[in-house]
């Protein structure tokens, strides 16, 4: 039964700190090379290298419609590895909102 706690905690704690969601208040800067740029209120340069597909049938981010926008851009971290099995993080955008 112990080890049964162990395991569920460690798996817990995986998952929170892989998929923690995160908001900015972000200026939509464009798409570039399979990125899409954000600028936060501190002017640091936020990368997104993948956006939900919901989101996208929402706001059309390959168009230059968007650009120079505000938005609430919620996103999420994720752990992959490259082909010579080194870990990196990558930024998904899992929701967006126009601040009119």
């Amino acid at each position: 039964m112990k080890i049964l706690t162990i395991v569920t905690s460690i798996v817990a704690v995986f998952f929170m700190t892989t998929y923690q969601n995160t908001t900015v208040e972000a200026t939509y800067d464009g798409y570039e090379d399979g990125v899409y740029y954000f600028t936060d209120g501190n002017d640091e340069t936020l990368e997104f290298q993948e956006v939900d597909k919901e989101v996208l049938k929402a706001y059309d981010l390959m168009s230059k419609k968007f650009e120079n926008r505000s938005f609430n851009v919620t996103y999420k971290t994720v752990e992959e590895e490259d082909e010579e099995g080194d870990s990196y993080t990558m930024y998904v955008i899992t929701a967006l909102k126009l601040i009119e």
